[in-house]
């Protein structure tokens, strides 16, 4: 007789901070044998194919008062996921040959670039994994005297899905059938979240977001990078994204260009295709790279890809669509398009991992501070020459030295005026643990044989918000909402020892 598993997550596919508890039983065992222990193996696996490998841990449980085994295996699985931080090189394992590009360049080990970056598509590297587990069962042996394993009753789980996300406090969990769940596709919630898969006439009226809690109006400059994240190719029971086609797939993004009238003055849409860096069908293995896929839609992702827009344009909106009709099937955003600041303000943009495991970005494009603080530990020098033949002073020897020398950079940056919704989603930017500095659109480009190592360093910062507190400002309490933010850059200034 096989474990029962009596209690399991519902969901095919939930954010890996979730706890995922799994309950087995086998009363016949827990009662009449001795040392009895659940064992529950763990495997988990970018693709299908791997998850028949060795399980990553082993878990061991005594059977409680109830006489069952119970495993949250969140911790474990949780540590299988990540964010997508660059490009890819074989955008899935059907697609070896085909990458993500910036500046038109394929993305190689000798000439990366990070996922902020991309001309136009990129599936996920790491954002989601498959898990299932083996439950066994051991007891002591009455003839050896040894306790072992006896795979009579080995039981395996469903296969399932987790991405690198977690859930509010508030965020609503169903219970049903002794199964427990949050899905991530249900119209959005009274506390705004869910709602998060694209799903055209079959999902809200207001359209399905992308992978973000971003507001639907938003600004942008004519130099920033920006990618948005969408769930593809979903195709499971309750769980599917654009039911409308046959692959479950988001065909397209379009870029649509408006003038201060709302009149359109350009329209791009870009196919979600391997070409591009994208994926519009499942693999033969389930490749988890498929189902989770970036576009850059910021305006300097446009220049990468060696495109331009109207003058006349004042913003542009970005939705995915099925290519055949180029109507949206998401909710649309806009992002208004702002000028250099005439104050002489240097914009500063920032990138954060929201609470769903994709990437959020604002530009912060008022006033701003850079302070360099440093730290030298000083030691005593002796004046003139003692290793040589005959003393001699020397002006530059002797006295207070500095041996080395400690710079931090922190900036205190500021908002313009925002919305109560703007106010609420940049929360997340003040709590999120992954922060960086996303650096403006360049025309330089390095001579193409001369240096392959071309944009290391040169576009990502990566810093820590030293905030300590944030306030979720409302009109009604506040009146105009701003707000300023204090981070220091983690790498410290490179300064020349003594």
């Amino acid at each position: 007789m096989a474990i029962d598993i009596i209690q399991r997550p519902y969901c095919f596919i939930q954010p890996a901070s979730t706890p995922t508890v799994f309950t087995c039983e086998l009363q016949n065992i827990v009662l009449n044998e001795t040392n009895v222990k659940f064992i529950c193996e763990v495997y988990v696996g970018r693709d299908l194919a791997v998850l028949t490998a060795l399980p990553v841990a082993t878990l061991k449980a005594s059977p409680n008062a109830a006489g069952v085994g119970m495993f949250d295996v969140s911790p474990i699985i949780e540590a299988y996921v990540d964010l997508s931080f660059e490009g890819r090189k074989g955008i899935t394992t059907n697609n070896p040959n085909q990458n993500s590009t910036f500046k038109t360049v394929p993305f190689s080990s000798s000439e990366p670039h990070a996922i902020h970056q991309i001309d136009n598509f990129c599936t996920n590297s790491e954002n989601l994994v498959w898990y299932w587990l083996k439950m066994r069962i051991e007891y002591r042996n009455t003839t050896t005297g040894l306790v072992e394993v006896d795979d009579s009753h080995d039981k395996d789980t469903v296969i399932r899905m987790v991405y690198n996300g977690v859930l509010g406090n508030t965020d609503p969990i169903t219970y049903f059938n002794d199964w427990y769940y949050y899905n991530p596709q249900d119209v959005q919630y009274e506390n705004g979240s869910g709602d998060y898969f694209i799903r055209g006439t079959f999902g809200s009226a207001a359209g399905g977001r992308f992978i973000s809690n971003m507001p639907t109006q938003q600004y942008i400059g004519e130099n920033d990078y920006g990618t948005i994240a969408f769930f593809n190719c979903l195709n499971n029971g309750d769980f599917r994204t654009n039911p409308a086609d046959p692959n479950n797939a988001i065909q397209s993004i379009t870029l649509r260009f408006y003038d201060e009238n709302n009149a359109t003055t350009q329209t791009n849409t870009y196919l979600n295709v391997p070409v591009n860096g994208g994926k519009s069908s499942q693999t033969a293995d389930k490749d988890t790279s498929v189902y989770w896929v970036y576009f850059g839609h910021g305006l300097a992702n446009m220049k990468g890809r060696g495109e331009t827009w109207p003058s006349n344009s004042t913003g542009y909106e970005v939705f995915a669509n099925n290519d055949e009709d180029k109507r949206p099937t998401s909710r649309v955003y806009r992002f208004d398009i702002i000028p250099e600041s005439c104050k002489g303000y240097k914009p500063v943009r920032l990138c954060w991992q929201n609470m769903l495991g994709a990437w959020d970005y604002y530009t912060f494009n008022m006033k701003s501070k850079t302070t360099v603080k440093s730290k030298r530990k000083n030691y005593q020098q002796l004046a003139g020459t003692w290793n040589e033949r005959i003393w001699r002073p020397k002006d530059h020897l002797g006295g207070m030295k500095v041996f080395n020398n400690v710079a931090a950079e922190s900036l205190t940056l500021n908002t313009d005026y925002v919305s109560e919704e703007t106010a609420a989603w940049l929360q997340e930017l003040f709590t999120s643990s992954q922060v960086y500095i996303v650096n403006s659109f360049s025309d330089t480009n390095p001579v193409p044989g001369f240096s392959r190592a071309r944009y290391i360093h040169k576009y990502i910062e990566p810093v820590i918000v030293k905030s300590s507190s944030y306030t979720r400002k409302t009109t009604a309490n506040d009146g105009l909402i701003k707000y300023d933010i204090k981070i220091d850059k983690s790498k410290p200034l490179n300064i020349q020892r003594a």
